[in-house]
């Protein structure tokens, strides 16, 4: 799934949390989180035409759904209109 769809948006306790179980993780451990993080673009834009292609979704629903996503979440119409702008 898009990362937009996996609930809410962190605060800072949110980061101060994952922040301290990382230190209790090796780094052989950590690796394969880094690299998801280094890749996200690819797998992100993977994961949408999966789901564009799976759905036949056209390019005008796709940018409609975004829209609609991006009301539901609170305090986020000045993304919506920027994004808007960006995918015309």
């Amino acid at each position: 799934m898009p990362c937009f769809t996996y609930g809410q948006p962190w605060n800072e306790q949110n980061y101060l949390n994952e922040l301290k179980g990382m230190g209790a993780k090796s780094i052989t451990k950590l690796r394969p989180e880094y690299k998801k993080f280094t890749d996200y673009k690819k797998i992100r834009n993977f994961e949408l035409q999966a789901i564009v292609e799976h759905y036949k979704i056209k390019p005008r629903d796709y940018k409609f759904l975004l829209i609609l996503v991006w009301l539901w979440i609170p305090g986020t119409k000045l993304n919506m209109l920027l994004a808007y702008a960006v995918l015309d």
